[in-house]
C-alpha cells in the first residue's frame, strides 16, 4: 500500500511563511522594546569601567519595574538629544548631592566610588533633587559630558540598565 503524496498547495505555503515571519519579527520588536537592548560604548566617559567599543547587553524591564539604584550604569538619553549615553546613578530622588574637592556626598555622608581611577579635584553643589530626577556621572569624571553640566534626568530620560559586557570577548562578563 502506497501513500500518496498531496498536491503542495503554494498560496497555503507562501501564507504560513508570511505568518512565520512576521511572528519573528513582532516578536524580535517585543523583545528589544521591553526585555533589553544592545548598546555600544562611544567615547571615554566611563572608563575603566568601559571602553569605547564595548557591546553591553543592557535590560529594560528591571529598570520599568524597581527603577535605578545608586552604582547601577544606565542607558540614558539627554534631553533635546537623539542618542544613547551611559552613565552611572550616582544621586537619588530626594537626595542632595555635592562634589567637595572631587569627593562626591550624598546628604553630607561620603559616597565610596571605588570605580572612579580618573578623578579631578573640583566642586560642584550642592543640589536638591527632585522627586523624579537622578544625577548621573561618568567614571572618569575628567572627561565626561554628565549631570554636572546637563542637570539631573528625570526618569523618562533613563532607558535601560547595562548588565553584560559582549564585546570583546576577552572582557566578556557583568557590568558593575
Amino acid at each position: 500500500m502506497k501513500k500518496e503524496k498531496k498536491p503542495l498547495n503554494v498560496k497555503r505555503e507562501i501564507f504560513e511563511w508570511a505568518v512565520s515571519i512576521a511572528v519573528a519579527l513582532v516578536a524580535v520588536f517585543l523583545i528589544r522594546t521591553l526585555l533589553f537592548t544592545m548598546i555600544r560604548v562611544e567615547g571615554p566617559s566611563m572608563l575603566e569601567t568601559l571602553h569605547d567599543g564595548d557591546r553591553i547587553a543592557s535590560t529594560i524591564v528591571d529598570l520599568r519595574l524597581s527603577g535605578p539604584a545608586r552604582g547601577d550604569i544606565v542607558v540614558c538619553t539627554y534631553p533635546g538629544e537623539d542618542h544613547y549615553c551611559i552613565k552611572r546613578v550616582i544621586g537619588l530622588p530626594g537626595e542632595v548631592l555635592e562634589v567637595r574637592g572631587g569627593v562626591t556626598y550624598i546628604g553630607g555622608e561620603q559616597l565610596p566610588e571605588p570605580y572612579v581611577t580618573h578623578s579631578m579635584n573640583y566642586d560642584y553643589g550642592p543640589i536638591a533633587l527632585g522627586g523624579d530626577e537622578y544625577f548621573v556621572m561618568g567614571d572618569n569624571r575628567r572627561n565626561s559630558l554628565d549631570s554636572r553640566d546637563i542637570g539631573p534626568l528625570a526618569e523618562r530620560d533613563l532607558n535601560a540598565i547595562a548588565r553584560l559586557r559582549l564585546w570583546p570577548l576577552d572582557r566578556i562578563g557583568l557590568v558593575s
